[in-house]
């Protein structure tokens, strides 16, 4: 018996290529984004402004529907969410987050590197946060907003659908965090 995969090699073949031109697109306009945001950042403004252009950044070129920077509190004992996209009214400026392995965030400042969970539900690393369970995050990428002498929070993008972020996607939100960072300690 032929499996179906291989009844029509042409068209596996033009869907592969499909979606490398599709990946590749997507990867370029990526960049063009991350060029056009270096270049605003490098401008000047005021920091909020950069942040919530940032996580806007986020949500329209990952297709994702939350996307927030959160801010290491001075006493190390928590973050909070200080710009962002997709949450509930009220919440940026005011909603905090745990750290150590209370929340997808703080497992990252303990890893130090990016977090990527495709269905928080299964999750075993660490806990869903009341903020992330209120609007029914399912996955999420988040890396650490470097400073000089400590980290200065969180960048993350969430979807409230079970996904994949590939390399090049986790890639463009390092960028964007060390855009971000730059940015924060040359105003500092």
């Amino acid at each position: 018996m032929i499996e179906k995969a291989h009844q029509n090699p042409q068209a596996e073949i033009t869907a592969k290529f499909n979606r490398a031109a599709s990946e590749a697109k997507a990867l370029a306009g990526r960049q063009a984004a991350l060029t056009r945001f270096g270049q605003r950042a490098v401008a000047g403004g005021e920091l909020s402004d950069l942040m919530d252009e940032a996580t806007t950044l986020l949500a329209r070129m990952l297709r994702v529907e939350c996307c927030k920077v959160l801010e290491l509190l001075p006493d190390g004992q928590g973050l909070l969410l200080q710009a962002g996209v997709g949450w509930k009214e009220g919440y940026v400026g005011r909603a905090r987050v745990g750290v150590e392995q209370d929340s997808q965030a703080g497992y990252t400042l303990l890893s130090k590197r990016p977090v990527v969970t495709r269905n928080l539900r299964k999750e075993r690393r660490f806990k869903a946060p009341p903020l992330l369970a209120e609007h029914n995050v399912i996955s999420g990428v988040s890396v650490i907003i470097f400073g000089r002498e400590r980290p200065f929070g969180i960048l993350g993008a969430h979807s409230t659908r079970e996904r994949e972020f590939n390399k090049d996607e986790i890639n463009f939100v390092q960028a964007v965090a060390h855009i971000l960072a730059t940015a924060i300690e040359r105003k500092r």
